[in-house]
């Protein structure tokens, strides 16, 4: 796993200041973080004890043994679980060897990971080749012998009913010579890619294929200079050639680049400035999202953007990262025990790890009229399923990198920058970032009900302004978005339809933009003595404010109820960027809705359009 990006917590950012206060003080806690300790209690109590804890498993478990011990911490009244739409690719990522073994990722046991993901909705699987081991000595007069022998997929991954075969080229004697002359090596890689798909399709009837390695675009440039200008270019020029040999494999057979840390136009723009018209049929990304934002939606529109500008409107995309936990509770995230070892978690937090699975995967299945279709996302893995150990081997691989004056200014780690100046930024610490946690026991019953149920409803936002469309970007003029003027009300008409047959109570709704200050510690809401707590809407500091018109909302809305509100909405002149730079800043406003449905919360929200700001003049 390389140096984190975006939402997702790296290695030594996680420890750093005493833990939160919400630990120890229940008097200080907001209604929110009260709530949400309260709300969990229950759960914890039907799943603690029943079972010794995984470490009496001195050995690996056997499939029957992990499935019993699934079982035993499974509720007694199972969570609802939503359905997988008819051709999406669904997987839990499960970083980790297993207990014992030498690699940077240690998990629970691989048969207990492997029992969570079989009474899942999972369908997706992985094999891998690479090309330095099933070709580990350079052609002989012009010759290619490939060993693909050495080739033994997990049967476990083979029987999902999707599976993706990741080309590895990188390492091995090819390695030097990628630089030293890439014409011979891309041609060397791209009569390698066609002998590899050819087996793997032939052999397990794979016909998606992944290659280009993690999060390239944060590669240190003295990785790759001075033989390419830039990240781009030393991405896309091997996966031209992989490309090239996985058509002439199989026609129809497709190629899955990207995973990119960050997936915006300019992104998407780089990669086709460097060759991807034309060489690959899906794009990857990793769209992690703000505070309060599980999966970063406006990545996957970007990414959407980006395609259709080049005329690649066809091509879907897949979150290989980015529906996730992340971000984390403070009193998780600046807990600096994880460094030494694990802690119990809190209610509040294992009300968490149930939000991000409800709020990402709803955010995915939503139709957003003229924003964003479900239908461009062919798959999403969650990540991530389990806590681990992470990092094992950085530390023994890190290169330290100095300033001139001695002091510590990062490290070199497998081609990747890290900047820091913590002298223990790579030694190990647990990742608490997991449905179930290091011993295999789940946090509460959310990994019982992947996907999750999501309740029935629509909910749209509209805003009654014919807005001008404007370029956000000065050297992109063709980049537009709508323009609001500051400080102008502009009135907006929200609807919610309740689709369920039985009613939504406590219901809570709120108009603004996603803030950090929102939600200390992530959480939005919570369920506490049977009442809603939310913070109360809207904050003095939000820079896009709501004034509601009219009557106040019911805070039942009973089966088939439409409930229709009306809002003034101005923009903070703040937000009026042109004066720092060229791109100008974009925000977009919410409706949000918290509410009670069958005695659990949930929250869901409609979105207003994603505008630039102009102060008046």
């Amino acid at each position: 796993m390389p140096p984190a990006c975006g939402g997702l917590p790296a290695a030594g950012s996680l420890p750093g200041g005493e833990p939160a206060t919400i630990l120890g003080d229940l008097s200080a806690m907001t209604l929110i973080q009260q709530a949400a300790l309260v709300w969990a209690a229950a759960t914890f109590l039907a799943l603690a004890g029943t079972v010794p804890l995984l470490a009496q498993f001195d050995r690996p478990p056997t499939a029957e043994e992990a499935a019993a011990f699934v079982r035993s911490h499974a509720p007694k009244e199972m969570p609802r679980r939503g359905e997988v739409p008819e051709g999406f690719m669904l997987r839990f990522t499960d970083p980790g060897c297993d207990p014992g073994e030498d690699c940077d990722d240690v998990g629970p046991w691989s048969a207990i990971r492997r029992a969570y993901i079989e009474q899942s909705g999972a369908n997706m699987g992985s094999i891998g080749i690479n090309w330095p081991e099933t070709e580990p000595n350079p052609p002989v007069d012009g010759k290619h012998t490939y060993d693909f022998s050495k080739v033994q997929p997990d049967p476990w991954e083979l029987k999902q009913k999707y599976v993706i075969c990741h080309l590895g080229h990188f390492g091995g004697w090819m390695a030097d010579l990628q630089f030293k002359d890439r014409e011979t090596y891309n041609s060397y890689l791209e009569k390698w890619a066609e002998a590899a798909c050819r087996f793997a399709r032939e052999k397990f009837g794979v016909t998606i294929f992944e290659c280009g390695g993690n999060e390239r675009d944060l590669v240190a440039p003295e990785t790759y200079r001075p033989y390419y200008p830039d990240w781009h270019y030393y991405y896309m020029d091997p996966v031209k050639a992989i490309h090239r040999g996985m058509k002439k494999a199989h026609p129809d057979n497709k190629l899955m680049i990207g995973q990119m840390c960050y997936t915006d136009r300019d992104h998407i723009g780089a990669l086709y400035a460097a060759g991807a018209k034309g060489h690959f049929e899906i794009l990857a990304i990793h769209a992690y999202g703000p505070r309060g934002a599980h999966v970063d939606m406006e990545q996957i529109i970007e990414a959407r953007e980006g395609m259709d500008a080049m005329g690649d409107t066809h091509i879907p995309i897949v979150l290989t990262e980015g529906w996730s936990a992340f971000p984390l509770p403070d009193s998780i995230e600046k807990d600096k025990r994880w460094r030494g070892g694990s802690r119990p978690y809190t209610d509040a937090e294992i009300e968490h790890y149930r939000q991000t699975v409800l709020d990402g995967w709803r955010n995915l299945m939503t139709p957003r009229p003229g924003m964003y279709d479900p239908k461009w996302v062919l798959g999403a893995h969650y990540f991530v399923l389990n806590d681990h150990w992470g990092g094992r081997g950085w530390e023994k691989r890190g290169k330290a990198q100095y300033d001139e004056q001695g002091n510590l200014k990062g490290f070199m780690l497998d081609g990747y920058f890290i900047g820091t100046s913590d002298p223990d930024y790579l030694k190990p610490l647990l990742r608490p970032w997991g449905l179930i946690d290091i011993d295999g026991k789940p946090k509460g019953d959310t990994v019982y009900a992947f996907p999750p149920y999501i309740p029935k409803h629509t909910f749209e936002a509209k805003m009654h302004a014919d807005l001008k469309m404007v370029p956000y970007v000065q050297r992109q003029p063709d980049w537009k978005a709508p323009e609001v003027i500051a400080d102008t009300p502009y009135r907006v008409t929200v609807t919610f339809t309740n689709r369920e047959k039985t009613p939504m109570t406590n219901c809570r709704f709120s108009l603004s933009e996603k803030s950090e200050k929102d939600a200390p510690g992530g959480y939005a809401f919570a369920f506490v003595q049977g009442t809603l707590h939310t913070h109360a809407q809207p904050s003095t500091e939000h820079l896009v404010r709501a004034k509601l018109i009219g009557k106040a909302p019911p805070e039942t809305i009973g089966p088939g109820e439409t409930v229709t509100l009306e809002y003034e909405v101005t923009y903070d002149p703040a937000l009026d960027t042109t004066e720092r730079g060229d791109m100008r800043k974009r925000i977009r406003a919410y409706c949000d809705l918290y509410y009670v449905w069958e005695g659990r919360p949930y929250h869901t929200d409609a979105w207003l359009p994603r505008v630039v700001v102009k102060k008046r003049e």
